[in-house]
């Protein structure tokens, strides 16, 4: 039988989630390779990560259709054109067990 304990967040313990924002998922993924660099030494390690792009909402592009008529709404549309917002690459850190507690010394 195994149990899972959880922290006061409801996250599995040994679990860290952690979100990396970018324009590319290259770029966000330097970001996460930093940061997997500094939890190695306490034992962390990912096991997973999703990449989810950016995009506008509905209500951006309505705003300057509306405002297309006013000259202003131009400028908007094609700023929503050539900019992509920023997209998200979520990691999944889990702790994993040291060599001590692996060959069941304590």
């Amino acid at each position: 039988m195994t149990a899972t304990l959880y922290d006061s967040q409801g996250t599995a313990a040994g679990v860290i989630v952690r979100t990396y924002r970018g324009r590319s998922r290259a770029g966000a993924a330097r970001l996460s390779a930093a940061d997997a660099e500094l939890l190695a030494p306490i034992g962390y390690a990912p096991v997973s990560e999703s990449w989810a792009p950016g995009s506008w909402g509905f209500g951006v592009v309505l705003v300057g259709f509306f405002l297309f008529f006013v000259l202003i709404g131009v400028f908007v549309l094609i700023y929503v054109l050539l900019v992509r917002p920023q997209g998200t690459l979520t990691v999944t850190y889990v702790q994993q067990p040291t060599a001590s507690v692996a060959s069941g010394a304590a």
